[in-house]
């Protein structure tokens, strides 16, 4: 059974609202300050410049330090891809200021126009270590250089042979930047260096502190803070991330003595600056080692103490709410009556009425590990739902908080799918103003079927709806169209009438499909006919183009042809890394793990069966970056051909059941590497059993 939730009256907001205490947009207004005085006066007072490149670089920097000082969920592709093309332009025309090659390297990773992953951009950085300090930059830049090439070394495959040097560097800048930092900046190198610390193995750990113990010469706050930062690391480093159980006598030792040390410095910290926040937060951290009858006093003493410094620290809030889980010291309950706290706050010039939907998230999971069951039903519960919906309706209607609206708005909409709120469903459609591709990732349904469910429980046109659904049931595909055409011109909202536009091309279809005619289903711009479920899809009319920033691509059509059917197309890999040109045809099981024919361009061989147990069936050298294919399936057999050659006959695919969700589709199989994949030329046929 589901546990009963505390009733809203009951619940006392009994988070502090201190008056004097800052807020993170307050935070955020001096880090910007900060990155432009560190990116582009820097550059003007120390950068290796001239009239060729200046103003492109400058301008360059000027966004790039903006980008990084933005929230996460401000940033998106154009802006990165904006970014690159001036500092890109800077270098071709011989900038080669290392200060402007690093934040062309960093924000390449950014960029959706590019494949360059995060180690590959950190890569880059190699031979940017040392010209940074030779022209001169402060220690803080030649830190940011050292320690993100280091990265990108030792996750290298081989392992770059100079990856331990780039540490040493790493750490003898850092120890400069300690010595160097002004009081007005120790904030943000105390969230940095912790950062670090976070990033590195136990055996770096040892390495780091074996060098910064010792460091003289610093602000006292700000050596206090990274010591006990360091010191948190340390312990979880000894203790490791297993099972108490599994944890060895001298782990245990380890860890309880580096919380100890920490417990020294954050304290000494907390009591040199009790207005900032870092302290109090990272002793949340320590308390989870406390003896089990004083963790969650103490816990919830150092929470406070931290809020009362920064209202929305967000690392405050999530250290405490992962502290009162069952793993820990708390319980379901305790973790849905923090939750209300947020809510109750009503400050949604903040994050913190929204750690009221992050704990509600934490309390699914923590059901859902007991009966999967609980998945839905607790989303569903009108409880749950009336205040998952005043949070959003809270920032909706606060538009100074930097929220994407429609973001939330979708937000919105899913949960009321959930809770079968379908007059809200429709309500908060017709405020998006455009139908969106893709899945809901609240209800897991595509939004396609999502409004078409609720047009039909509760939308103006119901009666008309229902009376197409039973034409469709009763095989009558071409009277429900009449329906559906009539409905694309009368509807109320623009979003309406798109998605009944898109009943009637999906209609369309299958009728053309059913009289055994070819079917061009490459999609509209609108991607009319398929629904993307991993990766951003689009269309450009004559190709449909998958994009993927590392993981999966996946689309699929909307509605079921059957279990007789061929596809053809052309594939093209318009991008991805050597290893990773792998184009596939979905053939069903999408409940599941999905079924599929993967074309392995750098292999070249063609494999079939479940995409993350695939199973060599043949080599095939015309498998490259542009070929053409066509594949039937009949009830689970497969037949396959590249450029016309047949190269697979009478496979079958282990595991394939009627029962399941069997749809054509198609996609890449990539795993973590980004891509770009493209289809063209798409017809289905009917094939006879």
């Amino acid at each position: 059974m589901i546990c009963t939730c505390l009733s809203w009256s009951n619940v006392q907001a009994d988070i502090p609202i201190d008056p004097e205490a800052t807020t993170q947009a307050e935070y955020d207004e001096r880090y910007r300050i900060f990155f432009r005085t560190m990116m582009v006066d820097a550059y003007l007072e120390t950068g290796r410049r001239s009239a060729r490149w200046d103003n492109q670089a400058e301008r360059g920097l000027i966004e790039a330090a903006q980008y990084w000082a933005s929230r996460p969920w401000v940033r998106h592709g154009a802006w990165a891809s904006r970014i690159v093309d001036d500092l890109s332009a800077a270098i071709e025309a011989g900038c080669d200021d290392p200060l402007v090659l690093y934040t062309h390297a960093r924000l390449l990773t950014d960029d959706p126009r590019t494949s360059v992953t995060r180690r590959e951009g950190n890569l880059m950085l190699l031979d940017l270590v040392a010209a940074t300090d030779e022209q001169g930059y402060a220690p803080l830049r030649v830190w940011l250089v050292a320690k993100n090439a280091h990265q990108g070394s030792r996750r290298a495959y081989p392992a770059a042979p100079n990856t331990e040097a780039l540490l040493i560097r790493a750490i003898e800048a850092a120890e400069a930047v300690l010595q160097s930092t002004e009081s007005g900046h120790e904030q943000f190198i105390a969230r940095w260096m912790d950062d670090w610390f976070g990033s590195l193995n136990l055996e770096e750990l040892r390495i780091v502190h074996a060098e910064l113990k010792g460091v003289e010469d610093v602000g006292p706050w700000l050596r206090e803070t990274t010591l006990g930062a360091l010191y948190i690391e340390l312990a979880w480093g000894f203790r490791g991330g297993g099972w108490a159980d599994e944890v060895t006598e001298g782990g245990w030792e380890g860890f309880h003595n580096c919380l100890a040390l920490a417990r020294k410095h954050l304290k000494k910290a907390w009591s040199h600056h009790r207005s900032r926040p870092e302290p109090a937060a990272l002793m949340i951290k320590v308390s989870l080692g406390a003896p089990e009858r004083d963790a969650v006093s103490e816990m919830r003493l150092w929470f406070e103490r931290a809020v009362r410094a920064q209202f929305d620290y967000e690392a405050a809030y999530s250290s405490y709410e992962w502290g009162i889980r069952p793993r820990w010291h708390g319980s379901i309950e305790a973790i849905e009556a923090f939750g209300h706290e947020c809510l109750e706050t009503g400050r949604f010039d903040t994050i913190v009425p929204f750690r009221y939907i992050k704990s509600m998230r934490t309390v699914r999971d923590e059901l859902v590990r007991r009966d999967p069951s609980y998945r839905w039903a607790y989303d569903a519960r009108p409880e749950t739902y009336e205040r998952t919906r005043a949070v959003l309706e809270g920032y909706l209607n606060s538009p100074p908080y930097e929220f994407d609206r429609e973001g939330l708005l979708l937000q919105l909409a899913g949960y009321a799918t959930v809770a079968e709120r379908h007059d809200e469903v429709i309500r908060v459609a017709g405020l998006l103003g455009e139908l969106p591709n893709g899945v809901d990732p609240i209800s897991g349904k595509h939004w396609v079927e999502v409004l078409g469910t609720s047009m039909t429980e509760a939308g103006p046109e119901k009666e008309e709806l229902r009376r197409a659904r039973l034409l469709l049931s009763s095989g009558r595909q071409s009277d429900a169209a009449t329906i559906y055409t009539s409905l694309a011109v009368t509807a109320e909202s623009k979003t309406m009438r798109a998605f009944y536009r898109k009943r009637v091309v999906t209609l369309d279809w299958y009728g053309q499909f059913m009289e055994n005619l070819p079917v061009a289903v490459t999609p509209d711009e609108a991607l009319t006919g398929w629904e993307p479920v991993q990766g951003s899809w689009s269309s450009d009319g004559e190709r449909l183009i998958g994009d993927s920033r590392g993981g999966y691509l996946q689309v699929r059509m909307f509605g079921s042809y059957g279990d007789y059917w061929q596809l053809s197309g052309r594939a093209q890999v318009l991008e991805a890394p050597e290893t990773h040109r792998r184009p596939l045809v979905v053939v069903g099981r999408w409940d599941g793990t999905p079924l599929g024919v993967i074309m392995d361009a750098h292999r070249k061989e063609v494999s079939v069966g479940e995409l993350s147990s695939r199973r060599m069936l043949v080599r095939v050298p015309a498998v490259d970056d542009d070929f053409r294919f066509r594949i039937q399936f009949r009830k689970g057999q497969i037949h396959i051909w590249i450029d016309e050659e047949l190269v697979v006959q009478n496979a079958w695919f282990s595991g394939y059941e009627e029962t399941h969700d069997n749809r054509p589709g198609v996609g890449g199989y990539y795993w973590d590497q980004p891509a770009r994949i493209s289809f063209s030329d798409l017809e289905l046929h009917r094939l006879m059993p």
